[in-house]
């Protein structure tokens, strides 16, 4: 594969639900293009989906990927168009605005079990109704559940403002608590950092999407928890 790439929309303003953009490379049902609203499976986020639209013809995008630095949208058929043709990109916004929601609690969610007992982010997934994030604690009671819940539901309702901001390494270095985003295992090429930025609250690297505000986030609910081995404790979420 040559080395075209693709300007990324969606880590500028995830609201931008249309644009027209120029196929750069094409392979059977691979498309890359010079720019994209559609965000890679990455980082526990899904997939974004949608469709591209060519003088009438409609291509449902089963999936987006990154593979070798390229963002590739996965076709469900082989399109008529063609490299340096300009198509027209619509994203199926219900799903993205899920995870948009979704992402941005799980920020809350481990800011607040940080703080309230001191335990790490283990892993993560974001899907369309609910999302999981597990945890380096020994114990999972009905008072840790219920503080976490009310905490977080504190944030949430304060209605703070969700920045995205581009940092240099080390301005990214003196923001974020390296205690919990270990910048330092970045590959050294990356220079610039982007980091999401919950006013008041917390400040973590990120290159997922997210809401404006905590209020559009809705009322966290855990709804489910699971003890996934020793020191390590899961937490399903909804947001209502």
């Amino acid at each position: 594969m040559s080395e075209p790439s693709t300007e990324t929309i969606y880590l500028t303003d995830s609201y931008l639900k249309e644009t027209d953009a120029k196929v750069i490379f094409l392979e059977n049902e691979k498309v890359i293009l010079d720019k994209t609203i559609f965000y890679p499976e990455g980082g526990g986020q899904p997939t974004d989906l949608g469709k591209i639209i060519f003088m009438n013809n409609e291509y449902s995008i089963k999936e987006v990927k990154k593979q070798d630095g390229k963002i590739l949208h996965i076709l469900d058929k082989i399109p008529n168009f063609k490299t340096a043709d300009s198509v027209h990109l619509i994203l199926d916004w219900p799903r993205r605005y899920s995870h948009m929601r979704y992402h941005s609690a799980l920020h809350i969610l481990s800011k607040v079990v940080y703080n309230e007992f001191g335990a790490q982010v283990s892993g993560n997934q974001i899907y369309a109704d609910r999302a999981r994030m597990d945890f380096t604690l020994e114990n999972l009671t009905p008072e840790i559940i219920q503080k976490t819940e009310e905490k977080a539901n504190e944030i949430i309702s304060q209605n703070r403002k969700i920045n995205i901001l581009f940092l240099n390494r080390d301005e990214a270095i003196k923001k974020v608590d390296l205690q919990r985003t270990r910048i330092d295992l970045l590959p050294e090429q990356i220079k610039i950092i982007r980091v999401v930025e919950i006013e008041g609250f917390d400040v973590d690297a990120c290159a997922g999407t997210h809401v404006k505000t905590t209020s559009e986030i809705g009322r966290l609910k855990i709804t489910k928890t699971e003890n996934k081995g020793k020191g390590k404790r899961r937490m399903e979420i909804k947001v209502e």
